[in-house]
């Protein structure tokens, strides 16, 4: 055997390790298929849409979110933060479960709205999963003058209590997320009950991401950008690139 072929084996070996442990991840809490607005930020889906889209044989769940940029204060702590407001399938779907580091997954306990926190967001703000002081979320109101006498008045507040912290060694995640329940989200950004920035998908087993992609497009028509849980991934796309330079080095 050559040594330009045995290094091709070892780096194809590595990259297929590489391969196996980003699926895995994915796995972990990406949906196998995000549905957004093709332009804006958000949209209204009815619950017609929503029965039709149940209805396929290539999906096994929906679960709807909301996900916008939001400013978080804990203990005098202020940081910018992307919150996302997630139903109650959202955990059968991403699995989400199976990634806390330290306490429980739960978004709304019955009497008090929950957070999740990627677990170098929690480090940043000083809390843990054990901590009782509440959480300060802010956003800016949608409608309305600017009221410069008053900052503190052009924004909305919801406050919250963290029960959970998570680890997906991935920095978009671990760093910026917070995790909290959709009622939530639609009252501080002003939502109506309808409108949402997301559809997560699981697709049933038997079925590929193509085949649910056409079956989706057929009930929802034109607008709407969907994409497989690789599509949504930059970092997977940056492998890629690796995998290719590296072996275009090796045929040299």
């Amino acid at each position: 055997m050559g040594v330009v072929t045995a290094a091709m084996i070892c780096v194809l070996s590595v990259m297929n390790g590489f391969g196996t442990l980003v699926e895995d991840m994915f796995s972990q809490f990406d949906p196998d298929m995000r549905i957004t607005a093709t332009t804006g930020k958000s949209f209204s889906i009815s619950q017609e849409q929503k029965d039709r889209l149940t209805a396929l044989p290539s999906i096994d769940l929906i679960s709807e979110t909301i996900s916008e940029t939001a400013l978080i204060e804990f203990n005098d702590k202020q940081t910018p933060i992307q919150i996302m407001g997630v139903d109650s399938a959202f955990a059968k779907i991403t699995q989400i479960e199976n990634i806390i580091t330290d306490g429980s997954y739960e978004v709304y306990d019955g009497a008090f709205e929950r957070a999740v926190l990627g677990q170098v967001l929690a480090w940043k703000i000083g809390i843990g999963a054990r901590f009782v002081q509440s959480i300060q979320i802010y956003a800016p109101k949608r409608e309305g003058k600017i009221n410069m006498l008053r900052p503190d008045m052009n924004f909305n507040r919801e406050t919250c209590f963290i029960s959970g912290i998570f680890s997906v060694n991935q920095q978009k995640y671990d760093e910026n997320l917070m995790l909290v329940d959709i009622g939530l989200t639609r009252r501080l950004l002003e939502y109506s009950d309808n409108e949402i920035t997301a559809l997560e998908v699981s697709i049933s087993d038997g079925y590929n991401s193509s085949k649910a992609k056409r079956e989706i497009q057929e009930v929802l028509g034109e607008g709407y950008t969907l994409q497989d849980r690789y599509e949504q991934q930059e970092d997977f796309f940056r492998i890629l690139r690796v995998e290719k330079l590296l072996t275009t080095l090796l045929l040299v």
